[in-house]
């Protein structure tokens, strides 16, 4: 009877593990199916911090974006982590997110206010426990992402960074995207500028060869 009643604890038990990671599975599609839907950045950038904090269910967490010129990380969306942090600038190495921008590598603090790697900038952060990731495409920094929990009784643990694992690299790609289609549109604003202002004569043709655009000055 003792065998029977374990043997049906260990099941009961892997059903739950199974219905769980099912839950998860679905949660992570229906995130990389928001956040592969919108292309402009800023709105890309809320998707990314508002699903991390879905799926882990955690109280907050921010976004930073690595700015090459700088060389420093750039919080770019924060939700509900007791300040407004968006366009604090960490340098590579400071604090959790900047930690793990060096490192490349994933973070758990369970008591961040007691972390001798905490930034100053965050002193006034009333957070218990913090999980950081990098976003990265490939080995190529593109940012970072954190998440916060307020009550000191969530501790993060192997399962939550399993989570933060998968959800990280979806991320990267639907910020990189997201910037690249602001790059392409800037850069065909400039040229639609460029062609506009032009004192030279412009003029694109079908495969007609008929007239398709054409610039004030060939209009004279």
């Amino acid at each position: 009877a003792a065998n029977q009643a374990a043997i049906a604890v260990a099941r009961a038990r892997l059903l739950e593990a199974e219905r769980r990671r099912a839950d998860e599975h679905k949660a992570l599609l229906d995130t990389i199916a928001d956040l592969s839907s919108a292309l402009e950045l800023s709105r890309v950038l809320q998707a990314v911090i508002a699903r991390a904090v879905t799926l882990l269910g955690v109280t907050g967490g921010e976004v930073a974006i690595f700015e090459e010129e700088s060389g420093e990380l750039v919080v770019v969306a924060s939700e509900n982590i007791g300040k407004s942090s968006t366009g604090t600038r960490l340098k590579i190495g400071e604090g959790a997110m900047g930690t793990v921008a060096k490192t490349l590598e994933p973070l758990i603090i369970p008591s961040y206010h007691d972390w001798l790697g905490r930034s100053s900038k965050y002193a006034d952060v009333m957070v218990h426990s913090v999980m950081a990731a990098p976003l990265l495409i490939g080995r190529r920094l593109v940012g970072a992402i954190a998440t916060v929990h307020a009550d000191p009784a969530r501790v993060f643990g192997v399962e939550d960074l399993r989570l933060l694992n998968l959800f990280a690299p979806q991320a990267a790609i639907a910020i990189e995207n997201a910037r690249l289609y602001e790059e392409a549109q800037r850069q065909r604003q400039y040229f639609a500028e460029l062609v506009l202002n032009s004192p030279v004569a412009i003029v694109t043709l079908d495969r007609e060869h008929r007239v398709k655009e054409c610039n004030p000055a060939f209009e004279k």
